[in-house]
Formats: structure tokens, C-alpha cells, sequence
């Protein structure tokens, strides 16, 4: 007897509609990337900080954010992206992929591993393959800054840590905090992790759009008109903990909504 495709499909259709499920729309949204098993896959790399894996990430966190609609920013520290993510800039705005909740981890984290593997083959020339997991964050708009600032507290923990476990062995470093490690480096090593190691190292990387304008000739008229050209562009990573960054994280998710189309 032949099997009725129409009812085949739905029935297989049932199933996924099973393990379907979207977040809340108009709510900010955070999805972070980390990367698997990066231990191994760094292997070999300087220590404590290669910018070969840095460039690599911040390659990545631009290719998100050019893709995903609505990202605000990413945060980059270590082997994980945060981005933040709205869909209520006005009352027409769309959520990427309508935040069905697979198709967000699953796309973000195929973008995240196919751009870092691609970029990192490029400066290495070496035939290492990068996986990122992704999960994604609901958060309240007034909490959304305290989420960039607990990251940066951890990107400052494995800032300390990785300096210290370039310059100390394990075992010296068992049991000592962070605070105990940057006084061993500065008394054992003349290393002073506020004054010696740059912004990037201890804060971590943004990515944000900048928006830069300028004349440029038409080719029809050849007269002078002013352009507009907007990028995702890399920066070192301010302190999270100061009002001004404060108030920038606070711009993005209390922006006002408005009913004309973007």
C-alpha cells in the first residue's frame, strides 16, 4: 500500500512542532557563543594572549552582528561573544529568524564556528577546526547592564589567571584568588597587571556600529555630496563598571519605540 506524502509530512511536521519554541518578543535578547574545547585547539599558541585567536574572535562577533537582525553590540573576552540583541527600535520591527529559539543558537553558533575557523586558517595556515555552542538569554531591560558587567568581571578573573599561569606552575597557583596571583606577579615577576598589560588584555573587546560621514562625488552630476557609511568596528572594551558605558548599554534597550518603519 502507498503512503499518503501529504500525511506522512504533517505527521513528521507534529514532531518537530514538538521541541518548536520562540522567546518573547519586544524583550532584549543576549545570545552568547562560546567556544568548545578551545584548550585543545589553541594548543601551541602564545600564552598568555595570541592575537591570532583574538583577531579570530572579533572576526567572528563583526560576522554576527552584520547578520543578525537588531544586534546592538558585541562583548568579546576569552573564547565567548556576547550580543545584544532588540526588536522594539519601532512598533514594525521584525526579530531575526522571529526568535524561534533553534533556529537563533543553531544559525548564530554555524556563523560564529565557520567565520573564526576561516579567519584563523587564514593567519595560521594550519587545518584547525573551531566549534562554538550558543545559547541565548531573556533579561530584563534594567538588568541588561549587569549582564556586560558580570561577563567583564570574568574576562578580568581569566585575564589575571592566564598571566599568571604563563608566568607560575600549577601547583603554585593552587588555592591563590586573583588577588593573590597579581600580587605574586608583581613581587615575583615585576609584572604589574594594572599598569603592564593593555586595555584589550584586561577588558576585553566591542564590537559596535560606527557610523562615519563625509563628500563624495556624484558620478552622474560630478558634484560633491555628502555620504554616509556605517561599519562594525572593533575597540578595546571601556571598564563596564563606569557611568558613561553604563548609560550607552542603557540607550540601546530603553531606546523609545516609535511607529514608523526603520
Amino acid at each position: 500500500m502507498g503512503t499518503d506524502k501529504t500525511a506522512l509530512g504533517d505527521r513528521m511536521k507534529l514532531y518537530e512542532k514538538v521541541h518548536s519554541s520562540a522567546l518573547t518578543p519586544r524583550m532584549p535578547l543576549i545570545i552568547r557563543v562560546d567556544g568548545v574545547a578551545f584548550h585543545s585547539l589553541t594548543k601551541g599558541f602564545e600564552r598568555p594572549f595570541d592575537c591570532r585567536i583574538s583577531d579570530s574572535m572579533n572576526a567572528a562577533a563583526q560576522a554576527l552582528c552584520k547578520r543578525i537582525q537588531g544586534a546592538c553590540f558585541a562583548y568579546v573576552q576569552s573564547d565567548e561573544i556576547s550580543i545584544l540583541i532588540v526588536d522594539y527600535k519601532n512598533l514594525n520591527s521584525h526579530s531575526w529568524f522571529n526568535k524561534k529559539l533553534q533556529k537563533v543558537v543553531s544559525v548564530s553558533a554555524g556563523i560564529a564556528s565557520s567565520t573564526f575557523t576561516t579567519h584563523l586558517r587564514e593567519v595560521e595556515q594550519a587545518e584547525r577546526i573551531a566549534a562554538f555552542d550558543s545559547r541565548v538569554i531573556q533579561i530584563p531591560r534594567e538588568d541588561v547592564e549587569n549582564y556586560f558587567l558580570w561577563r567583564q568581571k570574568d574576562c578580568i578573573r581569566n585575564s589575571i589567571l592566564s598571566l599568571g599561569q604563563a608566568n607560575f606552575s600549577h601547583r603554585t597557583l593552587q588555592g591563590k584568588d586573583r588577588h593573590q596571583i597579581k600580587d605574586m606577579l608583581l613581587d615575583e615577576k615585576r609584572i604589574d597587571w594594572e599598569l603592564d598589560i593593555p586595555d584589550y588584555q584586561q577588558y576585553g573587546f566591542i564590537v559596535k556600529r560606527v557610523v562615519s560621514k563625509s563628500m563624495a562625488k556624484n558620478p552622474k552630476t560630478e558634484e560633491m555630496v555628502p555620504m554616509t557609511r556605517s561599519s562594525w568596528d572593533v575597540l578595546s572594551a571601556p571598564d563596564f563598571s563606569t557611568d558613561p558605558v553604563r548609560n550607552m548599554v542603557r540607550e540601546y534597550v530603553n531606546q523609545d519605540v516609535r511607529e514608523d518603519d526603520e
